[in-house]
């Protein structure tokens, strides 16, 4: 017999059974005073008798059904999803390569327009024409890059935020009780991400800010 199977044939009043070397399967039930079993036998149940097979809970056997049954379900929601994941991680991919192509078509483009000119007019705003030697190497170039970095990094804290709060809502809570714990993780979670984020962004927009105030010196 199944575990499924165990719980299907339980009489009422059953609170372990008793599995002997033969696979014979006997329902028990808990003396009041909790010394002894009084085993299910010809529909009725007979008087305390010692315990000689391997005894198991029916409580412990419902809690495996259960989870069991829990199981199969994200097993099924994760192979109905797979399709939709592996589409949209190949549709990322392509959305990537485009991406990359396109900026290597800008970075083409810009060597051109530079073996083809010295600099930028106008940069320093007293009418001197700024080398691209010299504009690639102020901190100005660099704080902007520092700060393109700082942003991306806060948006990756955010995506993985969500996906991480989205992921701990689909698992399965053994009591209902514990529903209060995840809530207070997802906050936590929640509240440490906007943090993050926050900090990351704040220093990007010093950075920048810090390279308008050097343009704006070379007047």
């Amino acid at each position: 017999m199944n575990d499924k199977e165990i719980l299907a044939g339980a009489p009422e009043g059953a609170t372990h059974i008793e599995m002997l070397a033969s696979t014979k399967v006997y329902y028990l039930k808990k003396d009041k005073n909790g010394m002894g079993y009084a085993v299910f036998i010809s529909n009725e149940w007979t008087t305390s008798m010692a315990v000689t097979g391997y005894v198991r809970s029916l409580a412990d056997i419902a809690r495996i059904v259960e989870l069991e049954k829990s199981l199969q379900r994200q097993t099924k929601k994760v192979q109905l999803l797979e399709p939709l994941l592996v589409f949209n991680e190949q549709q990322r991919i392509a959305e990537l390569e485009k991406e990359r192509d396109e900026y290597h078509a800008m970075v083409v483009y810009t060597g051109g327009i530079m073996e083809e000119s010295v600099g930028v007019a106008g940069w320093h705003l007293n009418g001197d024409i700024a080398e691209w030697d010299e504009l690639f190497t102020e901190p100005l170039y660099k704080d902007a890059l520092k700060a393109h970095n700082l942003e991306q990094q806060a948006k990756g804290i955010v995506v993985f935020s969500d996906v991480l709060s989205e992921t701990l809502i689909e698992v399965p809570l053994p009591n209902k009780s514990d529903a209060r714990y995840r809530d207070a993780i997802l906050n936590i979670l929640k509240v440490s991400a906007s943090k993050c984020e926050e900090k990351l962004v704040n220093q990007a927009n010093q950075l920048r800010a810090e390279a308008g105030t050097i343009q704006g010196g070379d007047e």
